[in-house]
């Protein structure tokens, strides 16, 4: 018989099966997005300064999914509208390395984290 208690658990373990995937996942579609990008094989532009600065938000926010998703779209978008918007401040793609590289880091540390 299985009980509610079981049942509990067993959602639990696979909530942190899916978010350790997600987790996983995001880094794999950011760590993709800063090869390509650092290697010069796409112009490192506003469009892509947005994405990459999404995906690292939603990745100190552990929103993972939604990370991955904003990675894959630094290298998905090829025909783009003309970037309308203004950065405030103006990060170099190596600025946002670094900040990504210290949020890895810490999530390594975090509780519950596998580490990656």
């Amino acid at each position: 018989m299985v009980t509610a208690l079981h049942t509990r658990k067993v959602h639990r373990r696979l909530m942190m099966l899916d978010r350790q995937t997600w987790r996983l996942r995001a880094q794999h579609a950011v760590e993709r997005a800063f090869k390509v990008l650092e290697s010069g094989r796409l112009p490192f532009g506003n469009w892509e300064r947005l994405f990459l600065s999404a995906a690292i938000d939603h990745f100190r926010d552990r929103n993972f999914e939604q990370s991955a998703t904003s990675a894959q779209r630094v290298l998905s978008e090829h025909q783009r509208p003309p970037f309308a918007g203004h950065f405030t401040q103006e990060k170099s793609l190596a600025d946002l390395r670094a900040e990504y590289e210290e949020l890895a880091r810490m999530e390594r540390g975090y509780p519950g984290s596998t580490g990656f």
